[in-house]
Order: C-alpha cells, then sequence, then structure tokens
C-alpha cells in the first residue's frame, strides 16, 4: 500500500529532523561555549560529522 510506505518514511524524516534539532540544541548550548566559538564559525568543520 502506497500510503502505508508514505506514512512509514514521514515517521522516519519526523525522527531524523527531531534528532538534527537536538544535535543543533546540543551544539549551541554545550558545545560551542566550551571551545569558545560561535555555532556558526564551528558548522562547517562539525557538520561532516553528522
Amino acid at each position: 500500500d502506497t500510503h502505508y510506505e508514505f506514512v512509514k518514511v514521514h515517521k522516519l524524516n519526523l525522527q531524523i529532523v527531531a534528532g538534527f534539532m537536538f544535535y543543533i540544541t546540543f551544539e549551541a548550548t554545550v558545545v560551542a561555549p566550551a571551545d569558545g566559538c560561535s555555532l556558526f564559525q564551528n558548522g562547517g568543520q562539525r557538520s561532516q560529522f553528522l
């Protein structure tokens, strides 16, 4: 059933987005201040580890 497949993919996408948002929040609140750098300065190097 195509609709069921779509729902499965949609739920997976929501999980990925939620995980990504958590990663960004964690990065901005914990990692960036510890490094003494802003999230945007480090974003380029860190994104490859996602």
